[in-house]
């Protein structure tokens, strides 16, 4: 959602080559505008990085009084894509803040409900699984003899999974050791 007339709102741009693959590194080459109410664009600088072929500007208050904005971004290589959106009144800091702290307490209640609460077969969290994956996939392993040992990430001595195998690498036995 975009505020009517308030400041430090990000705003996004995208930059492509003619294949449409994302451009990385450019900011300082595109030059971007903003038209308030489809008035006269005016320029917004700086163009930030975030990556992945995608930037940001950060209009002025000023440069959000309007009903509807159109943004966009020029550069002298390459396709920069901007944006449209209807701005809303609704904005005060009071229930900015209010909508913040809710956001950290629907975050944190979630996060908590989800992470610790919720169970695969009655025995593991999805916070456990997920370590447990993320041994297996991205770990350390070790192979001694008929035993697979898979680490934590990051760790060259904290087990997740023991594996038994036999001669023909069939499973006999696994242990699991999710973290507490």
């Amino acid at each position: 959602m975009i505020y009517r007339n308030v400041a430090n709102q990000k705003l996004p741009l995208y930059l492509q080559d003619s294949s449409g693959n994302p451009v990385t590194g450019e900011a300082s080459n595109i030059t971007a505008y903003i038209s308030v109410d489809g008035a006269t664009p005016q320029t917004v600088s700086p163009v930030v990085e975030v990556g992945g072929g995608y930037y940001t500007i950060t209009p002025s208050q000023e440069q959000t009084d309007g009903s509807i904005l159109f943004w966009w971004g020029t550069h002298p290589q390459y396709i920069c894509r901007g944006g449209a959106g209807f701005t809303s009144k609704d904005y005060t800091p009071q229930r900015a803040q209010k909508l913040d702290n809710l956001d950290n307490l629907t975050q944190s209640f979630i996060s908590s409900s989800v992470w610790n609460y919720l169970q695969f077969d009655g025995s593991l969290t999805p916070y456990q699984l997920v370590s447990i994956l993320a041994a297996i996939l991205a770990g350390k392993v070790s192979v001694t003899e008929n035993v697979v040992t898979f680490y934590a990430v990051g760790s060259d001595n904290t087990q997740r999974v023991v594996a038994t195998v036999d001669s023909q690498g069939n499973r006999l036995q696994i242990t699991l050791y999710p973290p507490e």
